[in-house]
């Protein structure tokens, strides 16, 4: 019997790895998206030994690729270093991080700087709409505009901290028609937790890349999606403005999708 379930854990970790670490997996998106938001003189670390292969496999960019466990290791002085995985001397705060699926991205900057939204392979929002007092969504993308039911729908957000938020929030996202029935629904802290807003300061950019589940007994139709930040402990919704709508809302629209059978 032990033996059994240690073969069934085994090929779950197993089935994980190959998930997170294939080449087309989260590991090649991760850099796919460092490609296209990288500049000349920076660095790559990779943090976490797992990830050298599939990285290395899939990275097209121009940087040089260190594998040591913290950014302070790297020689030769860059501008900036990027940090993909977790390391052990990963800084805590940093002007931008992210996570792309289960991959955590970072970008150590010179003191004072901030990250520019400009480089994200992410539409910018015209104007950003503000959450409480301290936050916007810099940036979003919708994902494609049809899905079938039982899929997935891929989303990019980035929040801008403003100011130190007051709590740490949790970040949902929805696919809802006219009625209230929900599509997909997907709340979870930034990063999967790994930056609280409750850690993230002045200019600080924190940019996410995930995957809405669309329920598999959904009606087909179209739907809004819409996203937006509450606070758990009271479940009181962050209203937003900066639209110059005539009423105060508690969501972003960020598009509509289709769903089909």
């Amino acid at each position: 019997m032990y033996g059994l379930i240690l073969t069934v854990l085994m090929g779950m970790a197993a089935a994980f790895s190959l998930v997170r670490y294939a080449p087309d997996g989260d590991v090649a998106r991760a850099a796919s998206l460092l490609t296209a938001m990288e500049r000349p003189g920076e660095a790559v670390v990779l943090a976490d030994s797992l990830l050298t292969e599939p990285f290395q496999d899939a990275y097209d960019g121009d940087l040089p690729v260190w594998g040591v466990a913290s950014s302070a290791e790297v020689r030769g002085d860059p501008e900036a270093v990027w940090t993909v995985g977790e390391g052990e001397g990963t800084p805590v705060a940093t002007p931008f991080r992210g996570q792309v699926g289960s991959v955590p991205l970072a970008l150590s900057l010179k003191p004072g700087d901030t990250f520019d939204a400009a480089r994200l392979p992410v539409p910018q929002r015209q104007p950003p709409p503000w959450l409480g007092d301290a936050i916007k969504l810099e940036a979003a993308w919708g994902g494609d505009t049809t899905v079938r039911r039982g899929g997935t729908l891929p989303l990019a957000l980035a929040w801008r901290a403003m100011a130190a938020p007051e709590a740490s929030y949790t970040v949902f996202i929805q696919a809802v028609d006219d009625r209230g029935v929900k599509a997909g629904q997907l709340d979870r802290l930034p990063c999967d937790g790994g930056c609280l807003t409750s850690s993230w300061q002045p200019g600080d950019l924190v940019g996410e890349w995930v995957e809405l589940p669309i329920r598999g007994d959904t009606p087909p139709g179209t739907y809004e999606l819409i996203a937006g930040m509450y606070d758990l402990a009271t479940g009181e919704r962050l209203p937003v403005g900066g639209l110059g709508l005539p009423v105060v809302l508690d969501y972003v629209l960020l598009g509509y999708v289709k769903v089909t059978p």
